[in-house]
């Protein structure tokens, strides 16, 4: 089942969980190691620094191993838009 705040799904980020292990360990404990981000999905688009690079893709399944693989090489990054529609929490 999924997790639910007032109806709202919770998805949980795994690479939040390693970048915070590798950016905020104190070496006794992590730095804020529980975050939460709220709002609308379309407030944070993802975008790219050169939209061809979305192109030079190259994706497979393998049925062996039930895994997709990719290989891509690009800098892509998020923005918050509307600071007014989104809450956090450390």
């Amino acid at each position: 089942d999924r997790y639910t705040y007032r109806g709202i799904p919770i998805v949980v980020r795994f690479d939040w969980d390693r970048n915070i292990r590798t950016s905020f360990d104190t070496g006794s404990k992590y730095y804020l190691p529980h975050r939460i981000l709220l709002g609308p999905i379309n407030n944070i688009p993802i975008g790219t620094s050169d939209e061809s690079d979305m192109s030079n893709m190259d994706m497979f399944y393998d049925r062996t191993d039930k895994k997709h693989y990719s290989d891509v090489a690009f800098y892509i990054d998020c923005k918050l838009l509307e600071n007014y529609l989104a809450a956090v929490a450390y």
